[in-house]
């Protein structure tokens, strides 16, 4: 999808869009939900930075801990893969 499609999809500017795609702005929260509604992302995926286990975490929750902090990026990777696929075939 090239900026331009992104930006009007997502009611932004090109340059916006740089600045994201070159770490020199966080989106807002406005760009992300949007974001999230117009791919149908749920919002929790995008914005999943991880868990914290407090002081003393059990051994099933280390275990869980890992299985979830290694299946996220796949899914992300997953859906952006079918958003880009997705906008190819509507071309």
């Amino acid at each position: 999808m090239s900026q331009e499609e992104m930006a009007q999809r997502l009611f932004i500017t090109k340059a916006y869009i740089s600045l994201l795609e070159n770490q020199k702005k966080e989106p807002s929260l406005r760009v992300i939900k949007d974001f999230s509604n117009s791919f149908n992302i749920p919002l929790w995926l995008l914005m999943w930075d991880g868990f914290d286990l407090g002081k003393t975490p059990n051994k099933t929750d280390k275990k869980l801990k890992k299985e979830v902090e290694e299946l996220i990026p796949k899914l992300q990777g997953f859906l952006f893969k079918k958003i880009s696929k997705n906008h190819d075939n509507k071309i």
